[in-house]
């Protein structure tokens, strides 16, 4: 639906800082539009990049789901705060 709606993929893909400095690969459910940042980095309520079905993602926490796998492989812990971007 993602992909039909929004026309963008479903999952991203984004670099991140784990145990010990080690950078691993963060996945993610796609829930934003392409447009520019509007001179932000965080997201805030309402803010217009957001798609509909992003806007459900987001209200469930469905768009974390991607990131069992990170847990799985063992690049993450499920009681941790998140990662931090690089930089």
């Amino acid at each position: 639906m993602i992909w039909i709606t929004d026309g963008c993929f479903m999952l991203y893909s984004q670099k991140r800082i784990g145990k010990e400095g080690e950078i691993f690969t963060f996945k993610k459910q796609w829930t934003m539009s392409v447009r520019p940042l509007e001179g932000r980095s965080i997201t805030v309520a309402g803010d217009s990049r957001i798609t509909p079905i992003g806007r459900y993602l987001l209200r469930w926490k469905l768009n974390e789901l991607p990131q069992l796998w990170n847990v799985l492989v063992g690049e993450m812990s499920l009681v941790c705060p998140r990662p931090d971007v690089p930089g």
